[in-house]
């Protein structure tokens, strides 16, 4: 299970040297497909709450995963927004990985827009589940840190 303290990576399982990150830790900043470097950086780490589902910035600790406007709706992309005590639309579940889904809208899951393997492509919500572009694995730094950033799949969440 994730631990809060650990910051983690969140690996494109169809394109392994991407991840989910941001540009700049800012507040309403899009989250987008980022080439992953060795154990990435601090606006491609981020820190998982399991007891809240909320998925937080490692370069901004305040800022978390979320939708504009809380819409939790086909195609919305994500952003990182202030931290909103049990706002639907900052709660995810990655316990069914590698699959990552809303709390707020089940139905609803991460997906790497258009399957697109491209930095800077747009990560966003997709209510279809199952495609290439919707499969993550959560990295512990500290264990890319350790193998020199290569791929880990033992050391992912859920892997015993």
């Amino acid at each position: 299970m994730a631990d809060t303290n650990t910051p983690y990576i969140i690996q494109s399982q169809g394109s392994p040297v991407f991840c989910i990150g941001v540009d700049a830790a800012n507040e309403g900043a899009p989250v987008n497909l980022m080439f992953l470097q060795g154990a990435g950086s601090l606006n491609t780490q981020w820190y998982l709450d399991a007891d809240t589902g909320v998925i937080t910035s490692a370069a901004n600790p305040r800022l978390c995963l979320d939708v504009p406007n809380a819409a939790l709706v086909p195609s919305a992309r994500l952003v990182l927004s202030v931290i909103v005590n049990e706002r639907p639309s900052q709660s995810w579940n990655w316990t069914t990985q590698p699959l990552i889904f809303s709390n707020g809208a089940p139905e609803l899951f991460v997906t790497n827009s258009g399957c697109a393997i491209k930095t800077e492509n747009p990560i966003v919500l997709d209510d279809s589940s199952s495609r290439q572009c919707q499969m993550w694995t959560l990295l512990p730094v500290a264990a890319l840190q350790r193998a020199g950033g290569e791929r880990l799949e033992a050391a992912a969440v859920g892997d015993d």
